[in-house]
């Protein structure tokens, strides 16, 4: 909720209430502008040299995105998936039996 009324994850149309920007007691104010204005800029070959040497495998494009974004996610994702294959293709009912 801090970060919510921080507006890390953005700000709605008109803003915050007054009070409860001034109630939050992590932050001094208010973030101003985009969210992701003050993020580092991603040199995607770079990156994407990185991951491939660390899986021991080519990556696409999305992979990268995912593990740009949820870096611990998808090692644990990637390890399953070289294990096991690609599982997406199986009928939803094989994990619906109980």
């Amino acid at each position: 909720m801090v970060e919510l009324f921080s507006g890390v994850l953005g700000v709605p149309p008109g803003g915050w209430p007054k009070k409860l920007q001034k109630d939050n007691p992590a932050r001094p104010g208010p973030l101003r502008g985009r969210p992701s204005a003050n993020l580092e800029a991603v040199k995607w070959e770079e990156e994407q040299k990185s991951l491939e040497k660390n899986l021991g495998h080519a990556v696409r494009r999305d992979d990268l995105l995912s593990s740009l974004l949820y870096p611990t996610f998808f090692a644990k994702y990637d390890k399953f998936r070289q294990t096991y294959s690609d599982v997406s293709v199986l009928p939803t009912p094989h994990f619906s039996m109980v």
